[in-house]
């Protein structure tokens, strides 16, 4: 039995491992890189594998770096199944079709720049229709059998977006387990990341695995004061969140504070078709929710992710009026990396504002706007523009939808036996290390940060 890293090793972008026994080959998500334009680049790449050989392919949860590049697999040859849960099932399309408008919008901006560089065109409309008549879904805990039955595969709750899942598969008589991302302790939304059942073998995610979150009553605080002082300022708030998840935990948690009056009515926008989009999904799937919204979900029914002042701006030109509307006001927009979409038009507007502030809630792949702006820049170039930065810039890891080295470790620990070997991957170089080593000294004898491509015997 044999496990290859295809993207994630050492890094937290571009997941996809391929698990063989025999003659058969699984697949574990198929992502997108970001970052870069070395990482954007490497997505057009050839895959160093060949996509008709995979018997299956099983999806973690929804999100590009796990999901990306599935298209692009049918594309160029895969033909089998790809499990995933309900909402997984439902979101994966939603994104597919949000990166094509991506990248046909990088290519019209390349062109009128004359830059060389660019998003390559992975794959089109045919290609995700091709994709999405592949889609099993799956519900957590439900055995599948795959390979004749050589392989049995279960997933399990992640906690990290809408039905995010760890998955345990069973081969050669031993269990190996797939964090995908495991979600963040205390959030208002979903419920806890499930115990590992049994694990002979766990790779698992590091996003985080070099700090400690803020707690819940931190994150919320610094939310509320950001609103709180936009409005006193008469500035503009920006929040730049990944459309699943982040959005609607972000809009939860306004709510809240809203009917508890503990911050001011103030014009908001969702500037994000696929944010919107995504939030139309999470209302279809109550039942994925932790006990305490589900009962408010049934109780309010579409009021959970709307609040007073709040407008969705789906098209175009409606978000064009944004910039008409005099401040305060808060812009909630995607993407979460700042690399493109509408976020970066308001950037570009705004940042060289002093009563703009910026509120960074998730990971910054390294050398994205965001990532430039979390380490200080005070000029950046935005569509080949150099933009000024005057704008307050604040981030809060704990509002991120991944687990810190705490409950990363608590969760590696939580198998009854504790597993023979652990594999540290989805981190940049850094944080997989410190991870594997807190591992390490938590008392587990053999752990490894895998490299690119690198092939382990288990």
């Amino acid at each position: 039995m044999k496990l290859q890293f295809f993207g994630a090793a050492r890094d937290v972008t571009g997941s996809c491992q391929i698990l063989e026994t025999g003659e058969h080959h699984i697949m574990i998500d198929c992502g997108c890189f970001q970052g870069g334009q070395d990482d954007i680049e490497r997505n057009g790449l050839a895959f160093p594998f060949k996509p008709s050989e995979i018997d299956a392919v099983f999806l973690t949860h929804a999100h590009m770096d796990h999901i990306g590049r599935i298209p692009q697999l049918v594309k160029r040859g895969y033909r089998g199944p790809i499990y995933a849960t309900a909402p997984t099932v439902e979101l994966a399309p939603i994104l597919w079709n949000d990166m094509i408008s991506i990248m046909e919008e990088a290519e019209k901006h390349r062109r009128k720049s004359g830059a060389t560089h660019g998003w390559p065109i992975l794959y089109d409309e045919h290609d995700v229709k091709r994709a999405m008549e592949r889609l099993q879904a799956v519900e957590y805990h439900q055995q599948i059998g795959v390979c004749e039955g050589a392989v049995k595969a279960k997933f399990h709750d992640a906690g990290h977006i809408l039905g995010s899942s760890f998955i345990a598969f069973g081969l050669e008589g031993k269990t190996i387990v797939f964090s995908g991302d495991l979600g963040n302790d205390d959030v208002p939304l979903l419920r806890p990341t499930e115990k590992i059942p049994e694990a002979d073998i766990i790779i698992v995610e590091s996003t985080y695995g070099d700090r400690i979150h803020e707690d819940l009553k931190t994150r919320v605080d610094i939310l509320r004061d950001a609103v709180k002082e936009t409005v006193a300022s008469k500035g503009v708030l920006i929040i730049p969140a990944f459309a699943i998840e982040r959005t609607q935990e972000i809009i939860l948690t306004l709510h809240h504070l809203a009917e508890a009056g503990e911050i001011p009515r103030v014009p908001m926008f969702l500037d994000s078709p696929l944010a919107i989009e995504a939030t139309r999904v999470y209302e279809e799937f109550p039942q994925y929710y932790n006990s305490a919204s589900r009962q408010e979900y049934l109780t309010g029914g579409q009021d959970l992710f709307s609040l007073p002042g709040l407008t969705a701006t789906k098209s175009m030109s409606m978000s064009k009026e944004i910039d008409t509307m005099l401040p305060p006001k808060v812009i909630i927009s995607g993407a979460g990396m700042m690399t493109g979409g509408r976020v970066v038009h308001h950037l570009m507007r705004e940042l060289p504002n002093s009563n703009t502030t910026v509120l960074i809630v998730g990971y910054q792949a390294k050398a994205t706007l965001g990532r430039q702006l979390y380490e200080g820049a005070k000029l950046v170039k935005i569509y080949g523009e150099e933009i000024k930065v005057n704008a307050k810039i604040t981030s809060v890891g704990g509002w991120s939808a991944h687990a810190d080295q705490k409950k990363l470790t608590e969760w590696v620990l939580s198998v009854p036996q504790p597993a023979k070997t652990v594999l540290v991957t989805h981190g940049e170089a850094p944080a997989a290390e410190a991870l594997a080593a807190h591992l390490r000294e938590a008392g587990l004898p053999d752990v490894q940060v895998p490299n690119p491509e690198q092939i382990f015997e288990l």
